[in-house]
């Protein structure tokens, strides 16, 4: 059986910029963020601020697959969802082949 191994850190600019500008297809479109300039610099110091806690995962070879917010905006409210949930941006769901 094949083992692999994934490195977790805080998320790096080129990895956010990367990230915030992942298109996904229907109906994962929603997730899209604006393209505009000044709207992407907002994303990016979104991503960047360590008070939202995001973090990269990246394979052994070093590529960036997906990124997870652990802060506290991340975390799902209502009476079901009881444990802490995590806001997940992820090549793997824009299509990619790779294979976790």
């Amino acid at each position: 059986m094949r083992q692999s191994r994934y490195d977790f850190h805080p998320i790096t600019e080129s990895e956010a910029r990367e990230a915030i500008a992942w298109q996904y297809t229907p109906p994962q479109d929603y997730y899209n963020l604006d393209p505009a300039p000044d709207k992407q610099a907002q994303h990016l110091a979104y991503y960047l601020n360590p008070h939202h806690q995001i973090y990269s995962a990246t394979n052994v070879e070093g590529r960036f697959l997906a990124c997870a917010s652990f802060g506290r905006d991340a975390r799902v409210a209502g009476p079901i969802m009881r444990w802490r949930a995590v806001m997940c941006r992820s090549i793997l769901v824009c299509g990619s082949t790779h294979r976790w």
